[in-house]
């Protein structure tokens, strides 16, 4: 399969207007129906990564704060994903049911999510038997205490 490029055409009030290419050669009009425009081809992954799309696919916007889900997977690089998506002040749900099994592993990663928050100054406390909230510095997690039954 040919590889896809996004070709970005620039008309004369600075507008851009992409046109995905997947290796078919297209007929131009410009030039008949006014002004010539100007044509530049870029790499699709370059243009999604400029646009800031993350691995799930999401675009993401700087100074908005994102509610994300996490599954761990008790690997190292679950505690990288925390440790970047709290430097970008996201809020985490993390589901900590595929480390039921193996209540060491489990345990390591919580620690592990636990010295990452105190690190960064980010909070944690589990909100259900499989939910962990991890949040960001500058935010607090205030849990109720037991209520007194009468």
């Amino acid at each position: 399969m040919p590889k896809s490029t996004i070709c970005a055409k620039k008309t004369g009030n600075n507008s851009e207007k992409i046109n995905i290419k997947h290796g078919v050669n297209q007929m131009k009009f410009g030039g008949i129906f006014g002004k010539k425009k100007e044509e530049r081809e870029i790499d699709v992954e370059t243009y999604i990564k400029d646009l800031g799309v993350d691995e799930s696919g999401v675009i993401e916007h700087e100074g908005i704060t994102y509610v994300k889900p996490i599954e761990l997977s008790g690997e190292n690089k679950d505690v990288d994903i925390v440790t970047r998506e709290l430097k970008k002040r996201n809020i985490l749900i993390v589901n900590a049911a595929p480390l039921f099994s193996d209540k060491v592993k489990l345990r390591e990663m919580i620690d592990k999510l636990r010295n990452t928050c105190g690190d960064i100054g980010g909070d944690l406390c589990r909100i259900s038997a499989e939910k962990i909230l991890i949040v960001p510095s500058g935010m607090e997690i205030l849990q109720r205490a037991p209520e007194k039954r009468l």
